[in-house]
């Protein structure tokens, strides 16, 4: 090989290492904000009360998000909820106000306000998460329904993890409607060696213009070109219940569960 090869490869390997190199051991990115959730900031979340998603199971109140102890708090539990039509609704765009009804779930859904939306940057939060049959936690970023300056309706889910599924399996996704009619995902399962969502651990992503790489404890475990997701985005934590039958929590007693986050970290270049 000759020198001057052997210099190009170096070179690509640099900015290769450069493209995938962390906040931590790079000074290509500057912290943008950051909450340690010693209290909960109504100035930068938004905090769902009697909202609904979809045909999902939970309902979505505002007593089940608290700041404890230096996490966010995100509870789910199986105390039937009444939605009704003289209570003060809090929905966002994420989500819509709720059925009149019972909701057999309650459950707790935050999200960072406009403010606070970004496009493009390094994105990182450590999270503990319970494990139970039916529960869907969820780490994600979402711009759409309703926002007028929204190109696209476009999801990143830095993770949503099943509690059918063995406590090392993580999925990441992408979603995009850009036109009417249109719907586009690219999923990914992980299935992880020596690793259980039950435990602490650091969830990120790094996004720019060309890719989206998605990061379990530093380590990198996907990378995406050409994802095109390409408007500011807000941040969400929430854990729902799933919709199947045969996949929803067992235990008819009462029981509740809760989602911890220690900290949250945006990065910009």
């Amino acid at each position: 090989m000759s020198k001057l090869s052997m210099l190009s490869c170096l070179f690509v390997l640099i900015m290769i290492g450069q493209s995938m190199a962390q906040p931590s051991d790079s000074t290509r990115w500057k912290l943008d904000w950051e909450d340690d959730f010693s209290f909960l900031d109504e100035s930068r979340w938004s905090v769902l009360n009697y909202a609904a998603h979809g045909k999902e199971l939970q309902l979505y109140m505002a007593d089940n998000v608290w700041a404890e102890d230096g996490n966010l708090v995100i509870r789910l539990n199986n105390r039937p909820v009444e939605c009704l039509p003289e209570k003060n609704w809090v929905a966002v765009n994420s989500c819509e106000l709720c059925k009149q009804g019972v909701y057999p779930y309650s459950s707790g859904w935050v999200e960072t306000k406009k403010s606070y939306y970004r496009k493009y940057g390094y994105i990182e939060a450590r999270i503990k998460c319970p494990y139970r049959r039916g529960l869907w936690p969820a780490f994600w970023t979402f711009i759409g329904m309703g926002i007028p300056d929204a190109s696209n309706y476009a999801e990143i889910d830095i993770f949503e993890l099943y509690g059918h599924k063995r406590p090392n399996h993580v999925e990441t996704n992408i979603h995009l409607v850009y036109e009417p009619g249109t719907f586009t995902k690219n999923l990914q399962e992980h299935n992880l060696k020596k690793f259980s969502y039950v435990n602490w651990h650091t969830y990120a992503i790094e996004w720019d213009s060309t890719k989206i790489v998605w990061y379990i404890d530093n380590q990198p475990i996907r990378t995406t070109y050409n994802h095109g997701v390409v408007d500011p985005v807000r941040i969400i934590f929430n854990m729902a219940v799933q919709t199947k039958r045969r996949l929803q929590p067992r235990k008819k007693s009462y029981f509740e569960e809760k989602m911890y986050v220690d900290y949250i970290r945006v990065y910009k270049l």
